[in-house]
């Protein structure tokens, strides 16, 4: 006799005091977004004189597993950036969203500060999540809607013990340009580190209720909670 047990989901909640993100920028699942040019391309095609159809991309297990897990943070205003002699400005179409750059210093080990430029998007998200997973962050790797200047910085969060969003990116630099980055791109993927599924509901707050999730944040609260966790780190120092 066979016993299948169904798989648990994790459950995560996506808070934000803004209406018009709420509306039209929620946080989905990412099966909810799959590429335009994944679900348009033929899954088989034939060679001149093979019985035997191939497969394309489209039919790559690994791939279909990676386009259908975990949910994106989606792009949540238009945003136009003009790259001029190294330089960068930039401005939100909701003349809301803030950019913070990180110094220098912090991170020219990784890119060159001459050839890139920081920027820091205050995400009008808050997250959580009741179990401790971890998410992967990243750019999601088959949408094709980000410039090639774009370049998101990965890394592992979790939403337990702290719930932010901000979106870090790097900006290269390198040659003059103007970028438009629409509304509604996927800016951003989280995958969980696990082999439940991800069921994500929104909700919209007033400010007062945002600001006080928020607190979960401040530096104080949230190196105490990850005292424990930050020894274990192999770049952890006494």
């Amino acid at each position: 006799m066979f016993f299948f047990v169904k798989k648990s989901t994790i459950e995560m909640d996506a808070f934000t005091h803004w209406e018009h993100v709420y509306k039209y920028s929620p946080i989905i699942e990412a099966r909810q977004k799959v590429p335009d040019w994944l679900t348009s391309m033929e899954g088989k095609y034939m060679i001149l004189d093979d019985l035997v159809p191939q497969a394309t991309i489209k039919m790559c297990p690994a791939i279909q597993d990676y386009v259908l897990r975990g949910v994106i943070m989606l792009l949540w205003s238009d945003l136009a950036i003009a790259i001029e002699e190294r330089i960068v400005r930039w401005q939100f179409a909701d003349m809301l969203t803030e950019n913070e750059s990180h110094p220098e210093r912090q991170w020219a080990p990784f890119r060159s500060p001459y050839d890139y430029a920081h920027m820091k998007l205050r995400s009008p998200w808050i997250l959580s999540c009741k179990e401790e997973v971890l998410f992967s962050w990243e750019k999601p790797f088959f949408h094709n809607d980000l410039p090639k200047e774009i370049e998101i910085v990965s890394g592992i969060d979790e939403y337990k013990y702290q719930n932010s969003s901000n979106v870090n990116f790097f900006v290269d630099v390198r040659q003059d340009n103007k970028l438009t980055i629409p509304q509604g791109t996927p800016l951003v993927r989280l995958l969980p580190l696990s082999d439940k599924k991800v069921r994500i509901k929104n909700h919209l707050v007033d400010e007062a209720e945002w600001k006080k999730k928020a607190l979960k944040n401040q530096p104080v609260k949230f190196i105490n909670q990850y005292r424990k966790m930050a020894k274990k780190c192999p770049f952890h120092s006494e």
